[in-house]
């Protein structure tokens, strides 16, 4: 049923249909244990809603119950814990040699790689922050007075004289819903050498003359930014199995063998929850030794406020901001005629 509309495709799918298509799964396992799983719940949850319109209309149920028992005496025993499809073949990190692969292919080929130069630069300079791809997008270099202890930058409550050192603020990409920690988060980029400092700069460089470069038309089209920087990232997306996020897996597995805290490593990365900051990352790679970044004192000072206080109550903190806002809002567009 793959092309044409989904709706339309959605209304021939029959209960024979379905029962077939989950057995075929069976013949030729390639979807991973959990996807079976998904995907046989919820066409039993389809079988069972169209039993029940059946039955209340008087209608036959032309196979749905055999579809029902057919699909239900499937088991997930003989799919593996990871699929065969793209997705399930991605890794959570950036192999080992995978810079120098890249760097030897593109020997002697020059301009005819369009991609591989803006590639280059991502990897390098994403595997020292791990952002979000359209993080990018909302950068800002600056220099503060951070405290030291033991050779490596405290976010708060360290000892010893200040040293002046790069932060990189970083607008969270999501907010919403009760998602991230904060509007934004700062990277202290403690002992970074000046070469990784470039790369950084660089691709950051790179992406807003993209930026500027493209926002007048897009804003004249009617393109919103999170469709521009798609479109920035698209040509980088996939190759040899890693996807852009790769890189970001990798930076939080090398931050959490460096011994980050969990409260750390969320301030750095943006998690919305410690649960999501224990999750493995890179873990079927080689962790990579060297990791000296840390999150800002305000980075870290929102991290111990958000989880000292239940979600829901941030939640309906938030709802209460929300509702005021809405309230002035209204009051503007009244005017006089005000009526409360």
């Amino acid at each position: 049923m793959k092309g044409g509309d989904p709706a339309t495709a959605f209304e021939r799918l029959t209960p024979d249909m379905a029962a077939a298509y989950m057995e075929g799964q069976m013949r030729s396992p390639r979807l991973s244990r959990a996807s079976f799983r998904a995907y046989r719940a919820a066409l039993i949850f389809w079988l069972r809603q169209r039993l029940q319109l059946a039955r209340e209309q008087g209608r036959p149920v032309d196979g749905t119950v055999d579809a029902l028992e057919r699909i239900r005496a499937l088991s997930p025993s003989g799919f593996r814990t990871q699929g065969d499809t793209q997705s399930g073949r991605n890794v959570r990190g950036v192999p080992a040699g995978l810079m120098e692969r890249f760097q030897h292919y593109a020997q002697g080929r020059g301009r005819r790689l369009k991609y591989m130069e803006p590639l280059m630069a991502f990897l390098k300079a994403n595997l020292l922050v791990g952002l979000r791809p359209g993080e990018w997008f909302g950068v800002t270099f600056n220099r503060q007075e951070v405290p030291v202890s033991s050779g490596r930058a405290v976010p708060s409550g360290g000892r010893g004289n200040g040293v002046g050192a790069p932060v990189m603020q970083v607008e969270n990409a999501k907010t919403t819903h009760g998602r991230g920690n904060a509007p934004i988060r700062g990277i202290v980029l403690h002992g970074i050498s000046a070469e990784d400092m470039t790369a950084l700069v660089y691709f950051h460089n790179m992406v807003e003359q993209y930026r500027v470069r493209n926002m007048q038309q897009a804003m004249a089209r009617g393109v919103d930014e999170n469709t521009l920087h798609r479109a920035f990232f698209s040509p980088l997306q996939r190759t040899e199995y890693i996807s852009l996020y790769s890189t970001r897996h990798q930076a939080i597995a090398d931050a959490r063998h460096a011994g980050c805290s969990q409260h750390e490593i969320v301030a750095m990365f943006g998690h919305g929850s410690v649960r999501s900051a224990a999750m493995p990352d890179g873990r079927t790679l080689q962790r990579r030794a060297g990791f000296t970044f840390t999150a800002d004192a305000a980075s870290m000072e929102q991290v111990r406020q958000r989880f000292a206080t239940p979600r829901h109550a941030i939640r309906a903190q938030q709802h209460r901001q929300m509702y005021e806002q809405s309230r002035q809002v209204a009051e503007d567009l009244l005017g006089d005629q005000r009526r409360y």
